[in-house]
């Protein structure tokens, strides 16, 4: 496991009014004349190492203005890559002026782990774009869409998803390889449903596939269709509406039939995760790769989610959380040096932090009281392994606001890092 390093805050503020102005219909709506009260929210911030982060710096609109790069040593900002360059460069390479004047706005930029190149969606294919170069090179080409780019932990392979099936493409030689063959309109390999997208893993969601921390293998959902009835939409916002038609089950219609799947990213055997122990509908509401890559572990409810498991790949259920009301889809666990991980749970009616053995004891309920963690940043076993900091936002203070705390491994020594009361955002440096 990669030490988790210590976290920076961040504090944002909203832009004072000079003056009072009316507020009218278009203030509010017109597109060319609206205000935009919540001011120019910064997010996306992607460190490249302890004292260095990227940003997509963007306007009110949430468009990108420019990628910087700071220095949080001397607060100094400078251009991390010139966007002007990066649209003139993805043109040449055959892109339409309005697919790449898109790419280059987005802050949809999918860096490889030493944040030199990026793997860019624009006219339906896949660009690299190269920071130190300023070149643009097609990965792809084919008639169909290529979505959901991720790069392998190592950087030298891409994945995405072509027609509902799963690829890799080696970025060195651009040699692609198919993983699974069988993708179809009721067959989705590593792109999410309707309902996982809009239900579980969070509006937006689309990517169903995870890479193992050693670039190895691939983790991904087999969703099944057939039965699931279908629900016509329209989208009126271009000038000539599309119309649309998804799989959409109402209350207590046909679900999905989902499979959790991982396949070797060289090619060969895709093995299917057996799930045959559960009866009737399951849904698969997290998966992720433990410390070293050895072992995925996935989380299993029931449709009404009145419980969920905390399962491997091995076939073993590491936990098991019920309650007689609904269960919350939890985060992932994160695994230390040891192969003990930390998990979150809302057990005692509110979520605390619990350390576990890597065979499922419990070793003890790191923090409680009448109030939440709401979210783990990291922890930093650096300077004291068996006793690292844990770095986490919580409503200890206040249920109206969040700050950023920490504590001991074994439960000691809380502290509240934020001064002043409020909410409080953080940009962490951890990486598990």
């Amino acid at each position: 496991m990669k030490r988790a390093l210590l976290p920076l805050l961040l504090l944002l503020s909203f832009p004072a009014l000079a003056q009072r102005k009316e507020i009218t219909l278009e203030t509010i709506y017109n597109p060319s004349t609206k205000v935009y009260f919540s001011g120019a929210i910064q997010s996306g911030f992607l460190w490249l190492d302890d004292s260095t982060f990227i940003w997509p710096r963007t306007d009110q609109k949430g468009d990108v203005v420019e990628w910087q790069r700071f220095d949080v040593k001397t607060g100094k900002a400078q251009v991390f890559f010139d966007r002007a360059v990066f649209q003139k460069e993805l043109v040449q390479a055959g892109v339409s002026d309005d697919d790449a004047k898109e790419a280059a706005k987005s802050k949809a930029a999918n860096f490889d782990a030493k944040k030199s190149v990026i793997v860019v969606e624009a006219g339906h294919d896949l660009f690299l774009y190269s920071l130190a170069k300023q070149t643009v090179t097609r990965l792809t080409s084919t008639p169909a869409a290529e979505e959901l780019p991720v790069f392998s932990p190592d950087g030298t392979r891409v994945a995405f998803v072509r027609a509902n099936d799963l690829f890799v493409v080696d970025v060195a030689t651009r040699t692609e390889r198919q993983l699974t063959t069988d993708g179809s309109d009721q067959i989705l390999n590593g792109i999410l449903d309707w309902v996982y997208d809009e239900e579980i893993y969070g509006r937006g969601t689309k990517r169903g596939y995870w890479w193992s921390p050693d670039s190895k293998r691939i983790a991904f959902l087999h969703f099944d269709e057939h039965g699931v009835p279908t629900y016509p939409t329209v989208d009126e916002i271009p000038y000539h509406p599309v119309a649309a038609t998804y799989n959409y089950p109402k209350a207590g219609d046909t679900n999905p039939k989902v499979k959790l799947m991982i396949a070797p990213a060289a090619g060969g055997e895709v093995v299917t995760v057996d799930n045959d122990r559960y009866a009737g509908d399951i849904l698969i509401v997290r998966v992720g790769w433990n410390g070293d890559g050895s072992l995925l572990t996935y989380q299993v409810q029931d449709r009404e989610q009145t419980w969920l498991d905390l399962d491997t790949s091995d076939g073993k259920t590491l936990i098991h959380e019920t309650t007689k009301a609904w269960v919350s889809a939890l985060d992932n666990p994160a695994f230390l040096a040891d192969g003990s991980f930390l998990w979150q749970s809302e057990r005692t009616g509110f979520q605390h932090l619990y350390h576990y053995k890597a065979d499922g004891t419990l070793i003890r309920q790191v923090t409680n009281g009448n109030w939440e963690v709401s979210e783990l940043h990291g922890l930093d076993e650096k300077h004291d392994e068996k006793n690292g900091w844990i770095y986490f936002s919580s409503t200890e203070r206040t249920h109206l606001g969040a700050d950023i705390d920490r504590i001991k491994l074994d439960g000691s020594g809380f502290q509240r890092l934020t001064e002043k009361a409020g909410t409080h955002c953080i940009a962490p440096t951890a990486r598990w």
